[in-house]
């Protein structure tokens, strides 16, 4: 299930949640969380997704990627290897 991959993503990227600060650790989970309910298309929307709640808390898409994750580049590599994670 959605489920029980997500968790094992959780498991196999602690070394991804431990590198970045707690907010970006939130929004990885939120990630997960939104996987779990909506499936794998969602990501393929990314940037529309951060603009809706629970999201747009952290901020703009741009806002996200830059604040908590230390740019465009590295909040895409994030996300890569939390996909990546999820169908291994």
């Amino acid at each position: 299930t959605r489920h029980q991959r997500a968790e094992q993503a959780k498991k196999m990227t602690r070394d991804l949640f431990s590198q970045y600060g707690e907010s970006a650790r939130e929004i990885l989970s939120l990630l997960l969380d939104t996987y779990i309910e909506r499936g794998i298309m969602q990501f393929s929307l990314l940037s529309e997704l951060m603009k809706v709640q629970p999201f747009d808390r952290y901020g703009t898409p741009s806002e996200i990627a830059t604040r908590h994750f230390g740019g465009i580049k590295p909040f895409k590599e994030a996300v890569s290897r939390l996909q990546t994670a999820l169908y291994q």
